[in-house]
């Protein structure tokens, strides 16, 4: 549905039509039907694949709402599903019934559906801090993945198939993943706070309780030696990112 949607967004654009426009709407209406919980929830404002599932491979929700205008559900999974991935690590599903959770294989796929939602969202609100977690995400083809390899091949423009595990990388480059890994980081390389993150590595992520309030939080280090902290608060389901004096206060507690 979210691809028919962005199709749909797109010929209004081109062709605007009252019958179209309400179609849009409708469309987005029954994605945002499809989203459950919050930061502190289960399953965490995610939206949903099937009623049963959850899975990340073209679930492109947040970028349709986006662009046809529906910011509210959009911002919702950005806000509260998007920081667990980007601090905990990337999941190929989540089982809504059973809440387990597969963390493989992890795809081009996947990782562009949250890096290009995160990406519209900064245009739809010009909230900074929807540019640099785009730029998070995008560091997946960088090397900030769970094997620690780059997924991405500038010299030619490869985009690789997949994570099997910590120490399985298919080198395949299919079409699929060479276009969607290229799409990912296009979008990226276009809004220096988003392009400024994209070399990012990840220390481990840390559980803490600070001032009477449970965060779960992940400090990010460029390739200039600049860093940036995702905060998850999940006592009051906000997020923060923190750099320079207000990361150093946050991690000494202050």
């Amino acid at each position: 549905t979210s691809e028919l949607l962005l199709g749909l967004v797109a010929l209004n654009k081109a062709y605007p039509d009252a019958a179209l426009k309400t179609m849009i709407d409708r469309f987005a209406e029954g994605i945002a039907m499809m989203q459950w919980g919050s930061a502190n929830t289960f399953p965490y404002g995610a939206h949903a694949s099937w009623v049963e599932e959850w899975h990340g491979w073209g679930n492109s929700q947040t970028q349709a709402l986006a662009e046809a205008g529906h910011i509210a559900s959009a911002q919702r999974e950005a806000i509260h599903f998007y920081p667990r991935l980007l601090i905990d690590g990337w999941l190929h599903s989540i089982n809504l019934s059973t809440r387990g959770t597969r963390p493989f294989e992890q795809i081009a796929y996947a990782t562009r559906a949250v890096t290009v939602g995160l990406i519209r969202l900064f245009e739809a609100t010009g909230e900074t801090r929807y540019a640099q977690m785009a730029g998070l995400a995008a560091s997946w083809f960088t090397g900030n993945n769970v094997a620690g390899v780059a997924m991405y091949a500038p010299a030619h423009g490869y985009g690789y198939d997949g994570i099997g595990s910590p120490t399985e990388v298919n080198y395949n480059a299919g079409a699929e993943s060479t276009i969607e890994a290229n799409f990912s980081l296009l979008e990226v390389e276009r809004h220096p706070a988003a392009r400024r993150w994209l070399t990012a590595k990840g220390a481990p992520p840390v559980r803490v309780e600070k001032g009477g309030k449970q965060y779960a939080y992940r400090v990010f280090t460029n390739d200039r030696n600049e860093r940036l902290g995702l905060a998850l608060n999940l006592t009051d389901e906000t997020i923060e990112l923190l750099e320079g004096e207000a990361l150093t206060a946050f991690l000494d507690g202050q």
